[in-house]
């Protein structure tokens, strides 16, 4: 996949070395010190979501109706025309030669301009969530159509900070990361932290292979939602094995998609066993077919399905529909709105305690934003 670089270079990142599932490859990196060697990696991925071009206005003013139906038409999504160049690279990231990424949630109006732009997830340095962000408001797109007319719509779109030149994990790197799985095999907790104390990652490679320690540290002495947080960290919103190799990341993707699964997360599971079945595993997929034949048979029932989530970064919570009608009942804290990105549809309104929405047809992907104060807990029930 090639990228921009910081002063226009353009470079190619070749796919991380494979390895073992629990052994990352010690490759010694270079320490990259000079702007020019840093460039911005840009990867569209995970499912696109229009917007019907009455569904909202740019500035996302909220929706009276609370059910739209879709009419039949072709939808064509958004593309970038021309990505902006991220200069204003943070000068401490590059002395550090620490790489890192930023995952974007936003809409695009029908000329073009992206607007809503929310930072869903990232590597945790703002430094580049700021420069990320610039980039993004900067770049133009062509938008998306529906029946050849113009229309709101919403995308997702990730960023890769990556220095060039560093492939694979340091020696010392590697040595941590075995030596802290053989503690955790062993039932040493103390010696498990202090070797993990130690792996502190630069690249995006020693990064995921980071939090894929922590899934097994937490396996040991963690709670299940460690456990689901560690191996989401790992996957880092990617589809495919661009850092762990492909067996580490088959079974990281298949047991994160087991733990959405224990939660009732039924729509992002949905997602996540399309792209399994995308990356060809054949034994796993056979394994996972009669349980996931029950959740498509569920989505088609009658019978309302009970998601409870907090709002843990910030004062949003995202997640995915799992059927188009639901309501929210909040728990604790407060829900101020609710944002839904579907396929040909934008929709911003108030939250209202005991109201369904019905949004869209049932077979039409959306994705949900919960808006409210930090900590709020509330259940989704899908009807």
């Amino acid at each position: 996949m090639s990228g921009v670089c910081a002063h226009g270079a353009r470079i190619t990142r070749e796919a991380a070395p494979g390895c073992g599932i629990c052994r990352p490859s010690a490759r010694r990196c270079r320490r990259m010190r000079t702007l020019p060697l840093l460039s911005v990696m840009t990867m569209l991925c995970i499912a696109t979501a229009g917007g019907a071009a009455e569904a909202a206005e740019r500035t996302g003013a909220p929706q009276s109706e609370t059910e739209v139906q879709v009419p039949a038409g072709v939808y064509t999504p958004p593309k970038a025309i021309k990505l902006h160049r991220a200069m204003d690279i943070p000068f401490r990231e590059i002395i550090r030669g620490r790489e890192g990424w930023v995952q974007f949630n936003m809409m695009i109006d029908p000329d073009g301009r992206p607007y809503e732009i929310a930072i869903v997830d990232s590597s945790g340095s703002e430094e580049y969530e700021k420069v990320a962000l610039e980039a993004i408001e900067r770049t133009r797109w062509e938008p998306a159509t529906f029946d050849g007319k113009p229309i709101h719509s919403a995308y997702a779109v990730k960023f890769r900070f990556e220095v060039s030149g560093q492939r694979g994990a340091r020696r010392e790197f590697s040595t941590a990361y075995r030596r802290m799985l053989k503690a955790v095999e062993a039932g040493d907790r103390q010696r498990a932290d202090e070797w993990l104390a130690k792996l502190e990652p630069f690249t995006l490679y020693e990064a995921a292979f980071r939090n894929f320690a922590r899934y097994a540290y937490y396996r040991k002495w963690g709670t299940e939602e460690e456990q689901r947080d560690a191996l989401l960290a790992a996957i880092a919103h990617e589809t495919g094995p661009t850092y762990l190799d492909r067996k580490t990341f088959i079974d990281a993707y298949s047991a994160a998609m087991g733990y959405e699964l224990k939660a009732s997360r039924y729509g992002r599971a949905l997602e996540m066993w399309e792209h399994l079945q995308k990356l060809g595993a054949e034994k796993v997929i056979e394994q996972w077919q009669p349980l996931m034949d029950q959740v498509i048979a569920l989505r088609e029932s009658n019978q309302p399905v009970f998601q409870t989530e907090r709002i843990t970064k910030g004062t949003s919570w995202y997640g995915t529909l799992f059927r188009n009608r639901f309501t929210i009942q909040v728990e604790s804290g407060r829900v101020a709105e609710i944002k839904l990105r579907c396929e040909t549809k934008y929709l911003l309104f108030p939250f209202e305690p005991d109201i369904e929405y019905r949004v869209g047809g049932a077979n039409e992907s959306c994705n949900i934003e919960v808006v409210g104060d930090p900590e709020t807990t509330f259940k989704l029930i899908h009807l």
